[in-house]
């Protein structure tokens, strides 16, 4: 007979294990998706050497910490706190791997996607939508917005284009299946 006994973190205060679990699962800063535009980096041997490492994998796109993995009950209280209470972007510049950072969003699944409740697709170039009109038109004609449900709205900040993404529920299919058939002709 096998005997379980209760994870000593599980006998400590809720309010403790919550600023544990907040400590493990949330970052204090933007989890990136892709590599940043070049306009980030203050000379281009900077940016090469970053896309670099996100080319050969030393750079990552973020993944569900080891605390989301160690049992059920975990996993159900610290994954919507991954997901919710980090802040997620992503670059969508002529020169950076938007789809990258697309199959990321279609990999977490559409409820993790209804979760992020601060993710962006940011450029530090406070010019580029008017000066490249084509990479934003690419990201609203995009799958984030044609089967996953997003809405990009502008945010912009002093110093950053960002274009907000918030995830509808999955009873706005047929809401998707309208805007999608304009894209279409």
């Amino acid at each position: 007979m096998i005997v379980r006994q209760q994870s000593p973190l599980l006998r400590l205060p809720v309010e403790i294990q919550l600023i544990i679990y907040e400590f493990a699962v949330v970052d204090d800063t933007p989890l990136l998706l892709n590599c940043p535009c070049d306009s980030t980096y203050d000379c281009e041997e900077d940016w090469l050497e970053d896309q670099s490492l996100w080319s050969n994998g030393t750079k990552q796109q973020p993944q569900q910490p080891g605390l989301t993995r160690a049992s059920r009950f975990l996993r159900a209280v610290t994954l919507p706190m991954f997901y919710e209470r980090n802040v997620f972007r992503a670059h969508y510049c002529f020169n950076t791997d938007v789809d990258f950072a697309i199959k990321w969003l279609d990999r977490i699944g559409s409820e993790n996607r209804r979760l992020l409740q601060d993710f962006c697709f940011i450029d530090d170039n406070l010019a580029f939508d008017d000066m490249y009109p084509n990479d934003l038109m690419h990201l609203r004609r995009s799958a984030v917005i044609r089967k996953m449900g997003g809405a990009i709205e502008p945010k912009h900040a002093d110093y950053q284009l960002r274009h907000r993404v918030s995830f509808l529920n999955d009873d706005g299919d047929e809401y998707l299946e309208l805007i999608a058939r304009l894209f279409d002709h």
